[in-house]
């Protein structure tokens, strides 16, 4: 059950902090890159590549730099979307006020003193991800060229992004029976039962 008082007998088992781990970032962000490169090439194997309008038709300058550059627009607004999809599970799980900050690229949420269950922690977790790969799947099944592939791309690198989220659901799902989740929005602690560490003799 969720609870705003970590209960006795809990202590910190693991701690989930991008900041200061440059190479996982890093790791990350290379992954990132490759899932969404692989996705568009294997979409443009059997859907063709329409992002660029052809040059032989008739459209003024605006409309040729406008599709193109409305993929870097819903990419710098996506991060943002992602996390008010964040803070709203925070909300909806907790009944609490959650914490949001915002920067110009990018935003995060989360929620101080306040400890959530594993199962809730990882529907927290996985629900922006669950909702906006729904979303945009299904607009494209009704988007013409070249919104197919403004979509598309977000789409692709939306999945991409599953990887952070697989690599904090491995560290949740891997800690004890009964642990508790904080996430204050920089930093992701797990506290666990203390029958779960080793006993030093």
């Amino acid at each position: 059950m969720n609870t705003s008082v970590l209960p006795e007998g809990f202590r910190l088992k693991n701690v989930v902090d991008f900041r200061y781990n440059g190479k996982l970032v890093l790791l990350i962000n290379f992954g990132m890159i490759g899932i969404t490169v692989l996705l568009v090439w294997a979409m443009a194997q059997i859907h063709p590549f329409t992002l660029f309008l052809p040059l032989d038709a008739d459209y003024t300058t605006f409309q040729r730099f406008m599709v193109p550059i409305s993929v870097l627009i819903f990419l710098f607004l996506y991060s943002h979307v992602r996390e008010l999809l964040h803070l709203l599970a925070f909300v909806l799980v907790s009944r609490k006020k959650p914490v949001y900050h915002m920067r110009f690229f990018s935003a995060s949420a989360g929620q101080t003193n306040f400890y959530f269950t594993k199962s809730w922690y990882l529907f927290i977790t996985l629900f922006p991800f669950v909702f906006i790969a729904v979303v945009l799947g299904a607009m494209l099944f009704f988007l013409p060229d070249p919104w197919f592939w403004v979509v598309f791309i977000v789409e692709a690198f939306h999945i991409s992004s599953g990887v952070k989220d697989a690599y904090i659901c491995s560290a949740i799902h891997d800690a004890p029976k009964g642990s508790f989740i904080l996430d204050d929005s920089s930093v992701i602690k797990i506290y666990s039962p203390e029958a779960s560490f080793p006993v030093h003799k």
